[in-house]
């Protein structure tokens, strides 16, 4: 099972505090010392939003069905015209299913 989606609060915020137990975040999976570099990889467009950068953008899997092998950002670059895809960057990740 997968949870995706902007979900409108960083990983370990309380309110998804319910999906730990058996969920975990992919790109934290894939970069663990996120927290401390929030601009770096937030998923809120400095270009839109002017307070604190967070990533609330996630993929949240089952972490007895899947292992993450690799996660990152996407969109997080003007287009050659100037403009940004979204006001967000989306994340991407690509898991492997393992049967435990």
């Amino acid at each position: 099972m997968l949870v995706v989606g902007d979900l409108n609060a960083p990983a370990d915020a309380p309110e998804l505090a319910a999906f730990t137990p058996r969920f975990a975040d992919a790109y934290d999976a894939r970069h663990p010392t996120a927290a401390q570099d929030a601009l770096e990889h937030s998923t809120l467009n400095t270009a839109y939003y002017e307070y604190s950068p967070l990533r609330i953008d996630h993929i949240l899997f089952d972490r007895t069905h899947f292992d993450v092998l690799e996660s990152r950002r996407l969109f997080d670059r003007q287009g050659v015209d100037g403009i940004w895809a979204s006001d967000h960057f989306g994340v991407w990740a690509r898991l492997a299913w393992h049967s435990r």
